[in-house]
């Protein structure tokens, strides 16, 4: 058994058998250890962040009436952004890339070809795509 109360402290460290670590060789043992190689890359690209809709101005409105008006009438490809809502009004933004089928006035929504629905009430802007 040691005796602690007469033991040389400064004799241990300094006759030690381990070798001593430099800065850099301590500070990667406390690097993030990824267990699952991938994981947190597929993890951090799934992170929403969290919006909420405003009112769209008159010019704003009008601009995307316009351009349903065109969509319907010419079936070129367009990219609509329309807030996805959660609950309590937050929610993200969302793009989808279609052509514009027809409007169901009764729903109060676009239809994409094969059959995306958009909620118009939720739309924030549409960009046509010039082919």
């Amino acid at each position: 058994m040691i005796d602690l109360d007469n033991f040389d402290y400064e004799n241990y460290k300094l006759n030690s058998s381990k070798k001593k670590l430099t800065k850099e060789q301590r500070a990667a043992q406390f690097l993030p250890f990824d267990g699952l190689e991938g994981y947190s890359d597929s993890t951090y690209n799934k992170t929403i962040i969290y919006d909420t809709l405003n009112e769209l101005s008159d010019d704003e409105a009008n601009d995307i009436n316009l351009k349903i008006e065109f969509l319907l009438n010419n079936k070129i490809e367009a990219i609509f952004i329309y807030f996805d809502e959660l609950k309590n009004n937050k929610g993200f933004f969302k793009e989808v890339k279609g052509i514009l089928k027809y409007i169901n006035y009764e729903n109060n929504t676009l239809v994409l070809k094969y059959n995306k629905i958009i909620p118009i009430n939720k739309l924030k802007e549409i960009k046509i795509i010039n082919n």
